[in-house]
This record gives C-alpha cells, sequence and structure tokens, in this order.
C-alpha cells in the first residue's frame, strides 16, 4: 500500500525536501541511488524477502514455511517493458 501511486525520489534530488515535506509518507526514498525499476524491482525483492523471514519466526493462525521464498520481482514500465529482479 505504501508504494501504490507514491512519488520515487532519491535523496540526492534538490527538489526532495520540497517533496517530503508536500506529499510526507507518499514519498519513497532511495539513499545513493535514483529510484529505476531496476532498482525498484531488487528493493521490493529485498523487503519481501525480509518480512518473509520475519513472519516464519510467528506462529499465527496461517503461519509461513521458511521454505516459502520470493523467487524474483517484475516491475512493469509500459505494456512492452518492465524490469526483473532474480538473484
Amino acid at each position: 500500500e505504501r508504494w501504490d501511486h507514491a512519488l520515487a525520489i532519491n535523496a540526492a534530488d534538490p527538489q526532495y525536501a520540497y517533496f517530503k515535506q508536500t506529499y510526507g509518507e507518499r514519498v519513497i526514498v532511495f539513499d545513493q541511488a535514483d529510484p529505476t525499476s531496476e532498482v525498484m524491482a531488487k528493493t521490493i525483492f529485498d523487503e519481501l524477502t525480509a518480512r518473509l523471514a520475519d513472519e516464519a519466526l510467528r506462529a499465527g493462525e496461517y503461519p509461513i514455511r521458511r521454505a516459502v521464498r520470493v523467487e524474483r520481482v517484475r516491475v512493469t514500465e509500459t505494456s512492452s517493458s518492465w524490469a526483473e529482479y532474480a538473484p
């Protein structure tokens, strides 16, 4: 949800402070990297991998086994272009 209709921006961008102040939580900050679709795919992959690992440690109504993993993440730019991250 946090990424839906958000502004992705490099923290080094000269307009970063303005956008952060104006849009607050709707700004996704990338430190020392431009938010290309390739960078976004890896960032999403890393976040999902970390969340799955955290959830695997919890016992809940619907436990997630440690064997569950993220295989790849694809970020679509247009109907004919995309970037994919798969380690």
